[in-house]
């Protein structure tokens, strides 16, 4: 709502017509008039807005330069419409009152139309994120490079906030700490659109940590999650219905599982298999100071392979390796953690099995380029 010869004005009251087949009234914003307040503005029906305002001082009335905005109206485009679709307002808007310093007289409507504006799109290129709301997370400190709002009708204005506060008007400001950002923009028809980004210390990246397979003929089988980046809380779900990081008496077969974080961001592992071991038959080896070699998958080199000795164990499972061991941890075969031991890359270790009932057990050796699991047997 602009004006034009809006001179020495004491008060108005008029309405404004529409069709409300078209447009639908949301609200109005950017009220410009000393004394006019939202309260001044009202929806009584369908297809009719009505506005009053009398000035503060009666006496001189108040001028404004031709094209001042009074007031900017917002409306709900209906969905039937085509972008192509002509908005129209009535020819004569109702004119109740409206008076100058000198009385009264008869205001010059001129009638208006406006066309569809294509709703507003933000748009962020970055990590392979197209769009600001699904799974766009950054780490600080960044910027968002490439920000740009398509469609609708510029100049945009912007209002972003972190955690809930203000933060900057600005079109690209610095992300550079933790938190959650929202960003509202609006074009100069009153089009608006909102959008978030998460700002992490890691980006959303889970992983399978470990699979423990079951002992034969029992549910005993573990697997754990390494759930520890992105933007938590986390909802995790299990094909077998379970919501933890780790899942333990597993029978023997194949998991699924999704991992959503706080930021909506998501990851899949299907078919993560629980294997069953072997059936353990015969007698026990005779010979037990006889060192396991061990060297999955090429973890590491051919002459430093991990010797593990006794095994099966009556009280204690020596460790040695020419590579540094970082960590240790042993499982029970429910996936209890029966010991975890940090050795900062010492070359070997002397674990204390004694105190462990019979049994099978897994043991994991950390090291900087992977780990490596072993089934032990206590005697």
């Amino acid at each position: 709502l602009s004006t034009a010869g809006f001179q020495d004005i004491v008060s108005m009251q008029f309405s404004i017509n529409y069709d409300p087949d078209q447009i639908s009234f949301i609200g109005m914003q950017e009220l410009n008039l000393p004394g006019l307040h939202p309260s001044n503005i009202g929806n009584p029906a369908p297809g009719n807005i009505t506005l009053s305002w009398v000035c503060d001082d009666v006496t001189s009335g108040y001028s404004l330069p031709d094209g001042s905005i009074i007031c900017r109206f917002g409306f709900h485009i209906s969905d039937t419409l085509s972008d192509k679709t002509a908005l129209t307002f009535s020819d004569y808007p109702t004119s109740v009152e409206i008076s100058d310093t000198e009385g009264y007289f008869t205001p010059v409507f001129h009638n208006g139309s406006i066309r569809v504006s294509s709703g507003l799109s933000p748009l962020a290129i970055y990590r392979n994120c197209d769009t600001l709301g699904l799974c766009n997370q950054i780490t600080p400190p960044s910027v968002i490079p490439g920000f740009a709002v398509t469609n609708g009708e510029p100049p945009y204005s912007y209002v972003w906030s972190k955690n809930g506060f203000f933060f900057s008007n600005e079109e690209n400001p610095a992300l550079d700490e933790l938190g959650h950002y929202e960003m509202f923009v609006y074009d100069q028809i009153g089009i608006f659109a909102s959008a978030e980004i998460d700002v992490v210390e890691e980006l959303f990246n889970p992983s399978v940590n470990f699979v423990l397979c079951s002992i034969y003929g029992q549910e005993t089988g573990v697997i754990y999650l390494n759930v520890d980046n992105g933007m938590p809380p986390y909802d995790i779900e299990w094909s077998n219905g379970l919501t933890a990081d780790e899942i333990t008496g597993l029978a023997p077969g194949f998991y699924s599982v999704t991992i959503e974080d706080a930021s909506h961001c998501s990851t899949s592992f299907n078919q993560i298999e629980v294997c069953e071991m072997p059936q353990l038959v015969g007698d026990i080896p005779a010979g037990l100071n006889i060192p396991d070699e061990i060297n999955f998958d090429g973890l590491l080199q051919d002459s430093d392979k991990l010797l593990i000795w006794p095994n099966p164990a009556t009280s204690e499972i020596n460790l040695q390796n020419t590579e540094g061991i970082l960590e240790v941890r042993v499982h029970d075969q429910y996936g209890t953690i029966r010991g975890h031991y940090i050795l900062d890359g010492n070359q070997g270790f002397r674990l204390d099995v004694s105190a462990f009932p019979t049994g099978y057990y897994w043991l994991q050796v950390q090291y900087e380029t992977g780990i490596i699991q072993k089934t032990i047997l206590k005697i």
